[in-house]
């Protein structure tokens, strides 16, 4: 039996890692005309992941962000993610943003679900 992929909340020291995953993604958007981001492979703008700044805050605090991490087999390469960005507006604390990616060859193991439910 195989072992599972380790989930984990990420670390801002982790944020390159995170960046590296986040440019795979985006260069993975579009191609065999599957376009999961609005914006072409390369462009200035678009997403860019979470503002690890969030990651300081307490969930009680406007923006707050918090980002699980799916490793590769050793642990070198963020595959996947969840990230949860809490709202600028103090009506909206009950509330959040989520994001979640993977890559393509990880893709149809059922890791996003078990990045949703870690999250």
């Amino acid at each position: 039996m195989q072992q599972a992929l380790a989930i984990t909340l990420l670390e801002i020291d982790q944020m390159p890692l995170f960046r590296e995953h986040f440019a795979r993604l985006r260069q993975e958007s579009g191609r065999d005309g599957l376009h999961f981001m609005p914006f072409t492979p390369g462009a200035p703008e678009g997403p860019k992941g979470p503002d690890p700044f969030g990651f300081t805050l307490a969930l009680t605090e406007l923006s707050w962000a918090r980002c699980f991490a799916l490793w590769n087999e050793n642990g070198s390469a963020i595959i996947g993610h969840v990230d949860l960005t809490g709202s600028p507006l103090t009506t909206m604390l009950h509330r959040c943003v989520l994001g979640i990616g993977i890559e393509a060859a990880w893709c149809g193991k059922g890791e996003g679900q078990r990045l949703l439910r870690a999250a």
